[in-house]
C-alpha cells in the first residue's frame, strides 16, 4: 500500500485495522489527520479517540472504545501510540495480547483501529499477528525524486513556482538526503513555509530567497549553538538558542541537529574502540575529517552510558515535541540542561 492507497482507503473506510509505523513520521501524522477528517466535523471529538500504552497499560481499554459504536456518525477512529507493544522487550499480559488479537481478527466494521508503535521488532509475536489483520504501511525516507515531488507540492498549494537548480538547492541545503540525517519532512516543510512568507519575487522561489531565509544566519548560531552544549557552556547555549528562536522558529529542527551529534559521538566511540583510522572513519560517515577530529575532542566529556541515555532522552523529547506533547523550545532547553550536566570538566 502507497502513501495515497493509504489515505484513500482511510477515508473510504476499506479496512478496519491499520499498522503504520516507519522513519518519516510526517506521513504517519498526515494519515491520521485525513483518519480524524474524514469523520463528521461536529461530532469527530466524540469519535476520535488517542490510547498511548505508555500511560494507559489496560489493554482492555482499548478493545472496549473499538467495540463502541460511534456517535451521530458512520465511524469512529482508535489511534493507538505505543512504544513497547511491538517491540523485543513487550511485557504485556498475555490474556491481553490474545484478547486484542482475537479483536482484530473480527473488528467491529464501524470503527477504524490505527496501531502507531515507536519502536517495532518484527519478530515480536504480536506484530506478526497484527500485521496479518492489518493493513500495513511503512513510512520510509523520501529519495531525491520524491522530495522534490514533496517541495513542488507544497509550493503548488501556495501558488508559488521554483526553478530546477534553486529547487536542488533547497534539498541540499536541507540536508534531508545526508547520511544519517536527522532532519525530517517537517523540517523541510518549516522551511518552506518561511521561504514563501519572504520570497521577494512575485510568487517565484530563486536561490537568493533560499540564502537570504534560511541558511546563512541561521546555521552560523546553529553551530556556535551545538558546540557549545557539547563543550558544557551552559549560559552560551541558553543565549545562542535565544537568539536562534527569536528570529526563526527552529527548535524542532535544532532537537534534531542535537540528536544527531549524540549519534555521531555515540558512533565515533564505537568506531574509535575498533582502532578504525579517522580517515577510514570521515569516509565510512560520510563526514568531513575535520569535523571527525573536532568530534572526536569532544568524547572525553561523556561517559558512553551518558551519550546512551542522551540519546534516548532526545529521542523522547522529540517524539513528546512532535506530538505536542511539550513545547518543542521547552524541549531543547531540557536537552540543553541534561547535556552540560553530563559534561567531565
Amino acid at each position: 500500500m502507497n502513501e495515497n492507497e493509504l489515505y484513500d482507503s482511510l477515508i473510504s473506510n476499506s479496512y478496519s485495522t491499520y499498522l503504520l509505523y516507519g522513519e518519516e513520521n510526517y506521513q504517519i501524522e498526515k494519515a491520521l489527520k485525513v483518519a480524524k477528517d474524514s469523520l463528521a466535523p461536529s461530532f469527530s471529538d466524540l469519535n476520535y479517540t488517542v490510547i498511548d500504552t505508555d500511560y494507559e497499560k489496560n489493554l482492555e481499554d482499548i478493545i472496549s472504545r473499538c467495540e463502541s459504536v460511534p456517535f451521530m456518525d458512520k465511524k469512529r477512529v482508535v489511534v493507538v501510540k505505543t512504544s513497547d507493544l511491538f517491540s523485543s522487550s513487550s511485557a504485556y499480559d498475555k490474556d491481553e495480547i490474545d484478547n486484542l488479537i482475537e479483536y482484530t481478527n473480527a473488528p467491529l466494521k464501524t470503527t477504524q483501529l490505527i496501531f502507531v508503535p515507536a519502536v517495532i521488532d518484527k519478530r515480536n509475536g504480536f506484530y506478526k499477528k497484527i500485521s496479518k489483520n492489518s493493513e500495513v504501511f511503512e513510512s520510509k525516507r523520501l529519495d531525491k525524486v520524491q522530495l522534490s515531488n514533496f517541495i513542488t507540492g507544497k509550493l503548488n498549494a501556495k501558488h508559488v513556482k521554483i526553478d530546477n537548480s534553486s529547487k536542488d538547492y533547497l534539498i541540499e541545503k536541507s540536508g534531508y538526503l545526508f547520511r544519517d540525517s536527522e532532519v525530517t519532512l517537517f523540517d523541510v516543510e518549516n522551511e518552506i513555509e518561511k521561504i514563501v512568507l519572504n520570497t521577494k519575487n512575485d510568487g517565484l522561489i530563486n536561490v537568493a530567497d533560499i540564502k537570504s531565509t534560511v541558511f546563512e544566519e541561521k546555521n552560523v548560531d546553529i553551530f556556535k549553538f551545538i558546540d557549545a552544549v557539547f563543550n558544557g557552556d551552559v549560559m552560551k547555549s541558553y543565549e545562542l538558542l535565544n537568539n536562534i528562536t527569536e528570529v526563526h522558529n527552529a527548535s524542532i529542527q535544532i532537537l534534531a541537529l542535537i540528536g544527531r551529534q549524540i549519534s555521531l559521538l555515540i558512533k565515533l566511540r564505537i568506531l574509535l574502540k575498533g582502532h578504525i583510522p579517522e580517515s577510514v572513519i570521515a569516509k565510512k560517515l560520510n563526514l568531513h575529517p575535520f569535523v571527525v577530529k573536532k568530534t572526536k575532542a569532544l568524547l572525553n566529556k561523556y561517559t558512553y552510558k551518558e551519550l546512551l541515555d542522551l540519546y534516548n532522552i532526545c529521542s523522547d523529547m522529540d517524539y513528546r515535541a512532535k506530538t505536542g506533547r511539550i513545547n518543542d523550545k521547552i524541549s531543547v532547553e531540557i536537552m540543553v540542561g541534561r547535556i552540560c550536566s553530563y559534561v567531565i570538566n
